[in-house]
C-alpha cells in the first residue's frame, strides 16, 4: 500500500518586508519597543548568516576563504585538547574555577548595583546584597569601583565566561520583574522569529522561502501556505522594500500588475503569491502550494466594497466584482 503523501498544513513564507516595524510591541511595555525595529533586526541577522554561510560555503577558487576555514578548524582543535588537558591537572584546574566564581560573583554585584540606581530595589534584596559586600570587603575581595570599571568588568566577565550569563540573567531576573517581560518566553520565542526572518531574508521572496521549505519534505509533497495581513496591528506600517519599488514599472508592463498590487505590503504580498503559485501549477509539478486567503475585518471597514462586496441570490451569498474574489 503506497504511502499517503505528506502535507504541511501551516506554513508562513512571507518575507521581511511584510512584517511591522514594531512587532515586539505585544510583549515588551512602551516606549521600549521603539527600540526593537524589525528591520534592523532582520538586517543584523541577515548579515551574520551571510558571514556564517560565507565561512561554510566560500566560492569556487577563493583560497583565502578555504584558508579561514581550516584556520578555523585548527583553531578550535587547538582548544578542544587545551581545554581537555586542562581539566585533567586538578591541582591548577580547582583554583582556576574558584577564581571563575568570585569575578563573576562580583560581575554580579556590580550589575544589580548599576540597574539598582536606575529601577531600584526593594530594602530586603539590598540588605541582603550589602551583607555579602561586606562580607568580600573583609577578605578584599570586592572593591567599590568607577561606572565604567565596572562596566568593563562585566563586559569581560559575560564575554569569556559562558555559564555566569545565565547566573547574571537569573539573578537579574529574580531581583527586576521589568526584566521578566523583557526576557520571557514570549520574547525568546520572538527573538527566534527574527532569527529566522533574518536566515531566509537573503532568499528575497515568497517563492524561494516555500521552494526551500517544501524541499525539505519528501517529492509530492504538499504544503498550505497561509498569509497575514499585519497593516493593521498597531505595530507600524509595514513597507516594501527598495528592490521591490525599483521592479515596480517593469512588473506592470510585462507581467500584467496593476497599480493597486503596490497599494500596501498585503496586496503586493497576495500578488507575489498567486503568481507563484499559478506558475507552479502551470509547470505541472508534483508538489502543489494550497495558498489562504486572508482577511482583516478591520481592512474591509476601512476600504468597503472594492475589497468586498457580495449580494444574496437565492439564498445565497454571491461575490460581487472586488479584492476578495479576484483571489477566491
Amino acid at each position: 500500500m503506497p504511502k499517503k503523501k505528506i502535507i504541511n498544513a501551516h506554513a508562513h513564507v512571507f518575507t521581511s518586508q511584510f512584517v511591522p516595524p514594531f512587532l515586539a510591541r505585544t510583549i515588551i511595555i512602551w516606549p521600549l519597543f521603539y527600540f526593537i525595529n524589525t528591520r534592523h533586526i532582520v538586517a543584523l541577522a541577515k548579515r551574520y548568516y551571510s558571514w556564517k554561510n560565507g565561512l561554510k560555503f566560500p566560492k569556487k577558487n577563493d583560497d583565502t576563504s578555504w584558508d579561514k576555514i581550516y584556520g578555523r578548524r585548527r583553531r578550535k582543535r587547538f582548544w578542544s585538547l587545551f581545554g581537555f588537558n586542562f581539566r585533567s591537572f586538578k591541582l591548577i584546574y580547582y583554583p582556576y574555577l574558584v577564581i571563575v566564581f568570585w569575578l563573576s560573583l562580583v560581575a554580579v554585584l556590580y550589575t544589580i548595583n548599576i540597574l539598582a540606581s536606575i529601577f531600584g530595589l526593594d530594602d530586603n534584596s539590598l540588605n541582603v546584597i550589602r551583607w555579602i559586600k561586606e562580607k568580600l570587603s573583609t577578605y578584599h575581595l570586592y572593591y567599590e569601583l568607577n561606572i565604567w570599571l565596572k562596566l568593563l568588568w562585566i563586559a569581560f566577565v559575560v564575554v569569556f565566561i559562558n555559564w555566569s550569563r545565565r547566573a547574571i540573567w537569573f539573578v537579574i531576573k529574580g531581583l527586576f520583574p521589568i526584566f521578566n517581560k523583557i526576557v520571557s518566553a514570549k520574547g525568546m520565542e520572538l527573538l527566534e522569529r527574527y532569527l529566522l526572518m533574518g536566515r531566509f531574508a537573503m532568499y528575497g521572496s515568497q517563492q524561494k522561502v516555500a521552494e526551500r521549505a517544501l524541499h525539505q519534505l519528501p517529492p509530492g509533497s504538499d504544503m498550505v501556505i497561509l498569509p497575514m495581513d499585519m497593516e493593521e496591528m498597531g505595530a507600524g506600517k509595514t513597507k516594501l522594500s527598495a528592490k521591490t519599488l525599483k521592479t515596480k514599472a517593469e512588473k506592470i508592463k510585462d507581467k500584467g500588475w496593476a497599480e493597486d498590487d503596490f497599494k500596501d505590503t498585503y496586496k503586493y504580498q497576495m500578488r507575489e503569491l498567486w503568481e507563484f503559485v499559478e506558475s507552479r501549477r502551470n509547470s505541472g509539478s508534483d508538489e502543489q502550494y494550497h495558498p489562504f486567503l486572508f482577511l482583516d475585518p478591520r481592512r474591509i471597514a476601512k476600504e468597503g466594497s472594492n475589497f468586498f462586496d457580495y449580494e444574496i441570490e437565492d439564498g445565497r451569498m454571491k461575490l460581487k466584482p472586488c479584492f476578495v474574489k479576484t483571489y477566491m
